[in-house]
C-alpha cells in the first residue's frame, strides 16, 4: 500500500447506526507512532453534508494541507463565479476547518475514497502524509479508487451472507417452537 500510494497511515474508517466513526483496519509505517486502531469520533467529525458529497465523488484528495484555496474566475455572464459546483470535482476546495482539523494531527496531504453499500455510505479508506505535499497521478487515483470500489462489492456480498445465515437461524427457531 505504502509504495503505490507514498502515504505513510492508511485506515477503513466504519460509520455505525448512530453516525458516530471507529478505526475498523489500520496499516501504518513503523516510524508513524500512535495506532489510531479502534479509536472512535463523533458524528459531527464528518458533518451530513460532506457524508453525502461523498456518495456523490467517492474520491477526496487534498494534495498539501496548507495550500491556499483559488477563486473561480468566469468571464462568462451565464455563468457567473457563485453559480458553478464543483461537487463532482477533485479539485474542489476544502472546508479551513477540516484543514485545520489535518493540520493539527500533522497530516500534511490525504487522500479519501468512500466506502458504498446497499446505496448508503458505509465507512471510509482514509490515507494520510505526515512529509510534505503528495500528488496522486491518475492511473494510481483510478486504480485506489477502483479498489475501493471491490472492497464495497465484497463487503456487501457479507453482509447479504451474515443476513442469510442470520434469516435462516430465525427460520429454524420459529421451526422448533
Amino acid at each position: 500500500v505504502f509504495e503505490c500510494t507514498g502515504y505513510d497511515r492508511v485506515m477503513i474508517y466504519r460509520f455505525h447506526e448512530d453516525c458516530h466513526g471507529e478505526v475498523v483496519a489500520e496499516c501504518k509505517r513503523e516510524t508513524v507512532a500512535d495506532s489510531w486502531l479502534g479509536l472512535h469520533y463523533p458524528a459531527t467529525d464528518i458533518p451530513q453534508r460532506a457524508r453525502d458529497l461523498f456518495k456523490v465523488n467517492r474520491v477526496r484528495i487534498i494534495c498539501d494541507v496548507v495550500s491556499k484555496p483559488v477563486d473561480i474566475v468566469s468571464e462568462s455572464q451565464a455563468h457567473p463565479p457563485g453559480a458553478i459546483s464543483l461537487a463532482w470535482s477533485t479539485l474542489r476546495s476544502v472546508h479551513p476547518c477540516h484543514l485545520e482539523y489535518l493540520e493539527n494531527m500533522g497530516v500534511t496531504a490525504s487522500l479519501t475514497l468512500a466506502v458504498v453499500v446497499r446505496g448508503q455510505l458505509w465507512g471510509l479508506v482514509v490515507c494520510h502524509h505526515y512529509a510534505g505535499s503528495r500528488f496522486i497521478p491518475y492511473q494510481t487515483r483510478t486504480a485506489c479508487e477502483f479498489l475501493a470500489q471491490a472492497f464495497s462489492i465484497r463487503l456487501t456480498g457479507i453482509m447479504e451472507m451474515e443476513d442469510h445465515v442470520q434469516s435462516d437461524r430465525k427460520v429454524h427457531i420459529q421451526a422448533a417452537l
